[in-house]
């Protein structure tokens, strides 16, 4: 998964990122979570995903984004592999 790999290298294979997904049980959100957790499990086993589901809404994303900056001050990254987030 390019996404994956492009963060992961960018933060040098360590640190927490935020993972929004559409939502769970969707294939299409499903088969990007899965592509993008094993890429980084495989290659950057130091990274440590909080992964969130968005209901592919953006202003779900935006406050679940506000949510785990609040709570997670030395979250590195973030990604998202919901089309509307």
């Amino acid at each position: 998964h390019r996404q994956a790999r492009i963060l992961g290298t960018h933060l040098g294979g360590t640190g927490k990122v935020l993972l929004l997904i559409g939502s769970v049980g969707n294939y299409v959100s499903d088969t990007r979570q899965k592509a993008f957790e094993e890429t980084m499990a495989a290659e950057f086993p130091g990274i440590e995903i909080i992964t969130q589901p968005t209901n592919f809404d953006s202003s779900t994303a935006a406050s679940v984004t506000q949510t785990v900056l609040t709570n997670t001050p030395d979250l590195a990254g973030i990604a998202s592999i919901s089309d509307a987030a």
